[in-house]
């Protein structure tokens, strides 16, 4: 039996837990191999709708960027190009009026909104732009911008 488990900043190893009767004899064996979760931004700097920059990310990368907490946020704005305002991560505001992370993680728990927002000015802003001081924003999806990609890699402890 083989369990593999994913974990985020976190290194932990352990190669086997083996049951053993009460004559010392070994019955059963799990094999555990542990793996760490790297992010990687990729920063983009040709216009796109959110749309067509999710379709090229998850063809060439995983997805839009997604901002787990302040760390991923500090290391997003380092790759920022130079001269770029905003740029589309994959935030997105779902049916469920919540804002959704475009990778399937779920509901973005951690944000950085500027001021006053998210406002859904004109009724049509549902998709999040990142300023390059690291506020969000949401704005028309049809709006073409830069924007940053995310490579997910598992790398074994």
């Amino acid at each position: 039996m083989v369990f593999i488990l994913c974990l985020t900043n976190l290194r932990l190893v352990v190669d086997a837990v083996c049951l053993f009767s009460l004559k010392n004899e070994r019955l059963t064996c799990w094999v555990f191999f542990f793996f760490l979760v790297h992010q990687q931004y990729h920063f983009i700097n040709k216009s796109l709708t959110w749309y067509e920059a999710q379709s090229f990310c998850r063809l060439k990368y995983t997805d839009l960027a997604t901002i787990n907490n302040m760390d991923d946020e500090n290391r997003l704005i380092n790759t920022l190009g130079s001269n770029v305002t905003s740029s589309w991560i994959g935030l997105y505001n779902g049916q469920t009026n919540r804002w959704l992370w475009s990778d399937g993680s779920g509901i973005a728990s951690f944000t950085q909104w500027s001021p006053d927002e998210p406002n859904n000015s004109g009724g049509n802003e549902s998709c999040g732009e990142m300023y390059d001081n690291g506020l969000w924003n949401d704005a028309s999806c049809e709006f073409a911008m830069a924007y940053v990609c995310n490579q997910t890699a598992l790398l074994p402890c």
